[in-house]
């Protein structure tokens, strides 16, 4: 009923206004307790909320100047002003919940820079086996197959050697009575940590996926070499499908020698899964059609691993070096990522379609690929180049502020892997492209939780649920 309605907005504009008033007096002890780098986004959302609340005041003003008998307008002006208390309540309860997991974080400070540094010790045996293994494969297969893994154990050290410090700088001011700053220390190092362990992951992947390509190579080229031999069958010397025989016999003739040293069996593989959907389709006005279907699906599955392979692959390496990779790489694999859903739709009624569009993610993907490592190389020159100007005197690059944009760049409310499609976050995985990105991606870590208030919000007439010292911090 309306006077309700009426009578809840203005008990919810007292209820919000009391909590600005305990806000303004809360932003002083959180600075004091948490500095006033952490307490930035209390204080905007603060006064963003004060903005909505005086709009609330105006709206609940006019109320005065609105007859009774216009009850539509009464209405829609009190359902206006709980909206905005709302609004405004929910953002500093958001901002709550982020110094209670402030205040969780500095309580347990000490143990989780025990389990930093148990953790670069942990990671720091991995880095020789790393680098034995890329000396390994490196005899074995040619610098371009390699070329997105090469720097990865170098880059896991310093990731190492640079959280080890971090920890005991984070321990200093722990001891020094900053647990705020031991805080921010200890998230620096947790994320170099992380990403560490996704190079050095990254390195073994490459090992299994390459020692797999032979199998792999074989089925492919049994395939294609099937798919040559209808086209002998079904049509001998047609000039149509001269261009696609001779693709398919030049892919096979690569494959044969790829696992020979120096080869590149993952090159080979791309090769024949393209002149096979190239001699696939122009032998389809030959074929029946339930056959041409069969094989069209028989390609989307191998293809759609290959390339699921090639997608996590290129996360994973962004995900490593976001401080260098620029958006274009970015643009790009965004974009083979929605084809790759695009496909697996077509695939159920269009599988033919569905392989083509599974060809222009392979494509993107590739290309994400270069520009990311282009990238990445364009960066380090401007590094180098940078600490010479500054008297650097040849020290070397600082490969650790490689990922500082994703370090200190973010809040460590989203200390997150990247996902896909805005939803799950690609885990571990094989890298299936030319070359090889970082490690696996990983699911969301302690990031607090944008979800909606807790039960004790308001009432139905508007007053909120008690809170220690009178207000949220």
């Amino acid at each position: 009923p309306t006077p309700e309605l009426l009578s809840r907005a203005g008990s919810a504009l007292v209820a919000i206004d009391d909590e600005l008033r305990s806000g303004a007096e809360d932003l002083g002890f959180a600075e004091a307790q948490f500095g006033q780098e952490a307490t930035a986004p209390f204080k905007q959302s603060l006064a963003q909320a004060n903005a909505q609340v005086q709009q609330a005041f105006v709206l609940r003003k006019q109320l005065d100047a609105i007859p009774e008998s216009d009850d539509a307008q009464r209405r829609a002006i009190a359902t206006q002003v709980l909206q905005l208390c709302d609004g405004a309540s929910a953002a500093l309860d958001e901002q709550a919940k982020a110094f209670e997991e402030l205040r969780r974080e500095q309580q347990d400070a000490p143990a989780a820079l025990a389990a930093a540094a148990q953790r670069a010790d942990e990671l720091g045996v991995r880095v020789a086996p790393a680098r034995d293994t890329l000396t390994n494969l490196g005899i074995q297969y040619p610098a371009t197959t390699l070329a997105s893994i090469a720097t990865n154990p170098d880059h896991a050290s310093a990731l190492i050697e640079s959280a080890r410090g971090t920890v005991v700088q984070g321990q200093q001011q722990l001891a020094a009575g900053d647990a705020g700053g031991a805080v921010a220390q200890l998230h620096v190092a947790q994320r170099a940590l992380e990403q560490a362990a996704q190079l050095l992951d990254g390195v073994d992947r490459a090992r299994n996926d390459l020692a797999s390509a032979g199998a792999k190579l074989q089925t492919a080229s049994a395939s294609i070499s099937s798919d040559l031999a209808d086209a002998a069958r079904l049509a001998p010397g047609d000039p149509a499908l001269a261009a696609s025989t001779a693709a398919a016999q030049a892919a096979l003739a690569q494959a044969q020698q790829a696992t020979a040293p120096g080869g590149d069996p993952l090159g080979a593989l791309t090769a024949l899964a393209n002149a096979e959907s190239d001699l696939d389709t122009a032998l389809t006005p030959w074929r029946e059609a339930a056959e041409v279907a069969t094989r069209a699906r028989a390609q989307i599955e191998e293809r759609s691993a290959r390339l699921d392979s090639a997608l996590r692959a290129t996360n994973d390496y962004i995900n490593a070096r976001k401080g260098a990779v620029g958006p274009d790489a970015r643009t790009r694999l965004a974009e083979a990522i929605r084809l790759m859903g695009v496909a697996q739709q077509e695939a159920l009624s269009d599988p033919a379609r569905a392989v083509a569009t599974l060809t222009q993610a392979e494509a993107l993907v590739a290309s994400a690929s270069q520009s990311a490592q282009s990238d990445v190389a364009q960066w380090e020159a401007q590094q180098r180049q940078a600490q010479g100007g500054m008297g650097g005197g040849g020290g070397g690059l600082d490969l650790t502020s490689l990922v500082l944009g994703g370090l200190l760049g973010s809040s460590r409310s989203n200390r997150s892997g990247s996902s896909w499609g805005g939803g799950s976050s690609w885990g571990g995985g094989s890298s299936g492209g030319r070359s090889y990105g970082g490690g696996g991606g990983r699911s969301s870590s302690s990031g607090r939780s944008s979800s909606g208030r807790s039960s004790s919000g308001r009432s139905s007439g508007g007053s909120r649920g008690s809170r220690s010292r009178g207000g949220r911090f």
